[in-house]
């Protein structure tokens, strides 16, 4: 990969970043998550559709979650590429 994708990853990734730490979209996240489980638990058993369209809410929020992980797990990969590069560079 090129220092100019590298260099995208690692700025995507302190977005990424960012977006994680902030405290409004930890609250946000902390409240769907509560608010899907309590109405799952307390939702009839006879309601089988409640509970899938729950289910298929909780398994949305968790994609953003992990995509926004993994972007910045891809820029500490890019970190770390970055430094062997330029380690490289200055071997030769």
């Amino acid at each position: 990969m090129s220092d100019g994708k590298l260099n995208n990853e690692l700025g995507r990734a302190a977005e990424a970043q960012a977006v994680l730490n902030n405290a409004i979209f930890q609250e946000a996240f902390e409240i769907l998550r509560s608010s899907y489980t309590d109405a799952w638990l307390n939702s009839p058993a006879r309601d089988e559709q409640g509970r899938e369209k729950i289910y298929q809410f909780m398994t949305a929020l968790k994609a953003v979650e992990d995509h926004l992980v993994s972007v910045v797990q891809t820029g500490e990969l890019a970190k770390t590429q970055l430094e062997d590069l330029r380690t490289r560079k200055r071997l030769i």
